[in-house]
């Protein structure tokens, strides 16, 4: 099995390894990251901006694996592309009226989409009002000055920082891998009805 990710972000493709072994643990799988574009803003807000990051994410890196890596496209029996984007999302009664979700889209070679997403996390109002009066800035920079580790986002991400270390991005984003694979685990209930 060929996982193809669409980004080199360590967390997303360890998440992505992780979750593709669990559910499918007699296939042998590889799993490569390819920076791909989302197609929205680097801090996406909004559910529809979110989803469609992850969709595009996953629909570019099997466009570019096509063209890239054409010639293991014929030694793989399934082929998959996973598109990982997080973002905030308008909450009603929630502390920031925000919560940060990791949503994942995984396609397949004969173009099925699943869509989900793991936990959301409400963060604290001044975080939220910081990005929503600057758009061009990332939740990764505003969390590596407040903790002090500028590549936070690469590894525990802000899940860790305010958790204290009990919550991990890769636990999030391994929910949101989990939740997407779904349908590929349980095919004629899903796609052929």
């Amino acid at each position: 099995m060929l996982v193809f990710v669409g980004s080199t972000n360590p967390v997303k493709i360890n998440a992505t390894k992780i979750e593709f072994e669990h559910a499918f643990p007699q296939e042998s799988i590889k799993v490569v990251g390819i920076k791909v574009a989302s197609n929205v803003a680097d801090q996406p807000i909004g559910l529809e901006k979110v989803t469609q990051g992850a969709i595009n994410r996953a629909k570019n890196v099997m466009q570019k694996a096509k063209k890239d890596y054409l010639s293991e496209f014929s030694s793989h029996n399934e082929i998959f592309a996973v598109g990982i984007e997080a973002g905030f999302v308008p909450i009603p009664s929630s502390i920031s009226g925000y919560l940060d979700f990791q949503f994942c889209a995984i396609v397949n070679s004969e173009d099925r989409l699943s869509l989900s997403s793991g936990s959301g996390l409400d963060f604290p109002p001044k975080v939220v009002k910081l990005l929503l009066d600057n758009p061009q800035i990332e939740l990764g920079d505003i969390m590596g000055q407040l903790s002090g580790d500028k590549n936070i986002k690469h590894k525990e991400g802000a899940i860790g920082f305010y958790s204290q270390g009990r919550i991990t991005r890769t636990d999030i984003t391994r929910q949101g891998v989990q939740m997407a694979l779904i349908p590929f685990i349980n095919k004629k209930d899903y796609f052929n009805g």
